[in-house]
């Protein structure tokens, strides 16, 4: 996995992720999918914005800017559809 994460300002961080598996080929194949998200509503639980490309189940980018105060824990780097 490459990738950084920073923080633009008090409220708001960026992370960057590319390059990693999302599962195994015996899990399920994920040929092409680009999902974006936009939801700045601020009574929304996780606040955020955020592109996503997934080929032959690698995560070929992961770009968000979310608000750190609204981070929604999941266990999960969003690798689903």
């Amino acid at each position: 996995m490459i990738g950084f994460s920073i923080k633009i300002n008090s409220n708001y961080a960026l992370d960057v992720y590319s390059l990693y598996r999302c599962r195994y080929i015996k899990d399920g194949l994920t040929v092409f999918n680009l999902s974006t998200q936009s939801d700045w509503y601020h009574g929304d639980h996780n606040p955020q914005f955020s592109i996503q490309l997934i080929i032959f189940n690698i995560m070929v980018l992961d770009f968000r800017i979310y608000n750190i105060h609204h981070v929604e824990v999941d266990g999960d780097n969003s690798c689903s559809m």
